[in-house]
């Protein structure tokens, strides 16, 4: 059998909450309405995710130990993202480390799609289909497989979530063919990587930089931070940092660091229980100037933070369907035993 859920989110912390493989956190760059659409397809050691978000934004995400995922963009329209600084295209594929990190910058309507397997049991397909080993890669990279294997990866997932999602769902026998297609061809797409050895590593010494600078950030959400403190504790030279930066979230580190408590100063307003006041919400972030921070938030969400709060009460997560009762019998047993709950690419 296969499950499916379809989910739509105006907020991106419960957009997040939603996704599984990899713990993410996103944070938007740019004013607009929010929506985020999910969709999880569940067979029984298999996951097929696809997503689709409306604003530009940037992401940290850290795969789960004991799963593969692949993940590559859905449509050829949509801009290259960049994941750790490299510039990830239509014709890509991202093959996450089990436990490793990444970050990506995408741009406004960015979508993508993934299947993710157990790795003891997409090893044990591998042997089956190619007669030797294929173990996953020890670290995240960047692969080009043959496009004809990435066309009929793309083309059995489209098929995949339209059957389930039809009245009635999927048949039993459909949805274990569709399984073991969806295992063959992600293996086939490994295997015909063009690149090979020399696939691009994604874990080079300015992503590890900048991965710690995201961490330190993440760590100490309460205080602000200061570029001497935050370069001496990365061992990494101003100049540097802000360069490595650029490159990879395409802003200094004092915009990130800005944008960073300007995006939890809206999360708070926008969860604000009775009591909350615009001011305890930007002081407890660290802007002192409340006018000046009114402005500079219009700017960014294009809404006075007053505004943010007073829909505080009736911002909806809309969802079709039980999300608070998802079942989860694919790759049930290396979640139980995975750090947090929470998956993507």
């Amino acid at each position: 059998m296969a499950n499916h859920h379809f989910l739509t989110f105006t907020d991106p912390h419960d957009y997040r909450s939603r996704l599984r493989g990899a713990d993410q956190e996103v944070m938007i760059l740019a004013r607009g309405d929010y929506r985020a659409e999910l969709t999880h397809l569940e067979f029984d050691n298999l996951l097929v995710q696809r997503s689709r978000q409306t604003l530009p934004h940037v992401a940290t995400a850290g795969a789960h130990p004991g799963l593969t995922t692949i993940v590559m963009l859905s449509d050829a329209h949509q801009p290259e993202i960049r994941v750790n600084g490299i510039a990830a295209g239509y014709g890509d594929v991202l093959v996450l480390g089990a436990g490793a990190e990444h970050h990506h910058r995408a741009g406004e309507d960015s979508r993508w799609g993934s299947t993710t397997m157990p790795t003891a049991r997409f090893e044990a397909a591998a042997h089956a289909l190619l007669g030797r080993e294929m173990p996953p890669p020890p670290t995240t990279r960047m692969v080009t497989p043959d496009p004809m294997a990435l066309g009929r990866l793309r083309s059995l997932q489209e098929k995949a979530v339209t059957l389930a999602a039809a009245q009635g769902g999927m048949h039993a026998n459909v949805a274990a063919a569709l399984r073991n297609a969806l295992a063959e061809t992600m293996v086939a797409c490994l295997a015909s990587d063009r690149q090979g050895a020399a696939s691009i590593r994604l874990d080079g010494r300015s992503a590890a930089a900048v991965r710690r600078f995201m961490q330190l950030v993440e760590q100490d959400l309460g205080r602000p931070l200061f570029m001497i403190e935050l370069c001496e504790e990365l061992g990494v030279a101003g100049r540097t940092l802000r360069q490595y930066c650029l490159g990879h979230l395409g802003m200094s580190p004092n915009r990130y660091l800005w944008l960073r408590r300007m995006n939890l100063a809206r999360r708070a307003l926008a969860r604000g229980a009775g009591g909350t006041t615009v001011t305890q919400v930007a002081n407890e972030y660290g802007f002192g100037e409340l006018g000046r921070f009114a402005v500079r938030y219009r700017q960014l969400f294009g809404e006075t933070p007053s505004a943010t709060l007073r829909r505080s009460a009736t911002v909806p997560v809309m969802a079709r369907g039980s999300p608070g009762n998802l079942s989860r019998p694919v790759l049930a047993e290396v979640i139980r035993t995975a750090p947090g709950h929470d998956v993507c690419c």
